[in-house]
């Protein structure tokens, strides 16, 4: 586990610098908020998944094919997870979310 509470550490890091970027009025562009969707779909984190998809709204830019592909991939795991524990909030293992380091 010690990956993925690696990669949530990261992924925080990734989402103070786009408070930052926010406060000074820039915007990122799509592949930096593909990169972002992919890195809490490897962390299981789809709440701030949901919470990107407002601010590329908001920003004025269209998610193209790669995005949703990220977002079908972040939102399967975590609920194939669940379904195969019997609805448990338990983590996903490194192997199922790919914030393993092999």
């Amino acid at each position: 586990m010690e990956a993925t509470e690696t990669a949530k550490a990261q992924l925080n890091i990734a989402f103070e610098i786009l408070k930052m970027m926010k406060k000074r009025e820039l915007r990122a562009n799509l592949e930096a908020y593909q990169c972002l969707i992919d890195a809490c779909g490897r962390c299981g984190d789809t709440e701030r998944v949901t919470a990107l998809l407002g601010r590329i709204n908001k920003d004025g830019i269209v998610a193209d094919a790669v995005v949703y592909l990220c977002l079908v991939g972040t939102f399967f795991a975590k609920s194939a997870w669940r379904k195969l524990m019997g609805k448990s909030d338990r983590k996903l293992p490194d192997w199922a979310n790919r914030a393993a380091v092999e």
